[in-house]
């Protein structure tokens, strides 16, 4: 009798774990793509600075040719 509620209770759980299962997948996928959009955004970020960085540049490059004249 004991071995028939074994196996009853472990087809009675086997849909819950796979649904565990698929949840755990589902979470590890989001962790990486949220890891990837990550760094897409230093790396966008980085870019941003570099390309602010170089107009104040050229800006004050040019602002001070410009007086020189």
């Amino acid at each position: 009798m004991n071995r028939q509620k074994e196996l009853a209770s472990q087809q009675a759980t086997a849909p819950l774990q796979q649904q565990i299962a698929d949840l755990n997948k589902l979470i590890s996928d989001q962790q990486a793509q949220i890891a990837k959009l990550q760094q897409q955004m230093q790396a966008d970020s980085t870019a941003a600075t570099q390309a602010r960085d170089a107009a104040h540049s050229a800006g004050l490059r040019d602002g001070a040719g410009w007086r020189g004249r």
